[in-house]
């Protein structure tokens, strides 16, 4: 019995669409949440990755297989031998390309902390009070950009604008200072989608941990009145799951009930 073409079709529907329906259901219950969520980078990027892994993995692959059928039959010239390598060729450049972009793009996103469902807005504030409690020295300015430094290291009042601050790097230090600032924090909020973005730039991963298991706290009080992310990432998540329930069902009565 021949297959069915419209099968293939359905699998590579339902292999796309699961992961992103499935990547938009969770964001949806994180922006629910009844306090903020802070993750890292990489953990935030590894969900991005695998809202992506149905595409990557069987979408593209499937759209090569039938490429390369395609030219395979219109190929007179060349050896099957010659076909061949050029198929192992294609698929160790495209598994490559997949595995080290991955990699790479977790690795960009190290020096990044994800916060969700938060007043995007109290951020600043909070963190500003998170660095007092654990007694930092540090200095912000309006672009919500931070330098810390162990206590008594920054005089933040040496820094004639807030735009100097990051820019040209005019924090100075006091007299009896010994040691340099050990991190900078650089917040993106979004307000939109109530969430910030935290870049680190640190010398000392363990300042980062302490400043982040402390600012976990201080964000308990800190979700947003109405979080309007979380509507519409559940209902593309549903949007998703009512399509692939849809082409089952279409399929089904189409090879239980054809046309004649």
């Amino acid at each position: 019995m021949p297959a069915n073409p419209a099968l293939s079709v359905l699998i590579t529907l339902l292999v796309s669409l699961f992961p992103i329906a499935v990547y938009c259901l969770t964001l949806s219950s994180i922006n629910r949440r009844p306090e903020p969520l802070l993750v890292r980078g990489v953990t935030d990027f590894a969900g991005v990755l695998f809202a992506a892994s149905g595409m990557a993995l069987w979408t593209v692959p499937a759209m090569l297989v039938a490429w390369h059928e395609r030219s395979f039959a219109a190929e007179s010239t060349r050896s099957f031998e010659q076909l061949l390598n050029q198929w192992w060729a294609i698929w160790a450049g495209y598994f490559a390309l997949v595995v080290g972009g991955s990699i790479f793009l977790l690795w960009l996103r190290k020096p990044t902390s994800a916060i969700y469902n938060v007043q995007s807005d109290l951020v600043p504030h909070l963190l500003a009070a998170t660095l007092q409690r654990l007694g930092y020295d540090f200095a912000q300015n309006a672009q919500h950009q931070f330098l810390i430094a162990p206590a008594k290291t920054l005089t933040p009042t040496a820094i004639t604008t807030p735009e100097v601050a990051m820019t040209s790097g005019q924090f100075a230090s006091t007299p009896e200072a010994a040691a340099p600032y050990n991190a900078a924090i650089e917040i993106q909020p979004l307000a939109t989608m109530c969430h910030a973005t935290l870049h680190w730039y640190v010398t000392d991963p363990a300042v980062r941990l302490e400043i982040e298991e402390e600012l976990r706290k201080q964000l308990a009080g800190a979700r947003p009145a109405e979080n309007s992310a979380a509507i519409w990432q559940l209902s593309v998540g549903i949007l998703l799951f009512g399509a692939m329930l849809l082409s089952v069902l279409f399929f089904i009565l189409a090879v239980f009930y054809p046309r004649h």
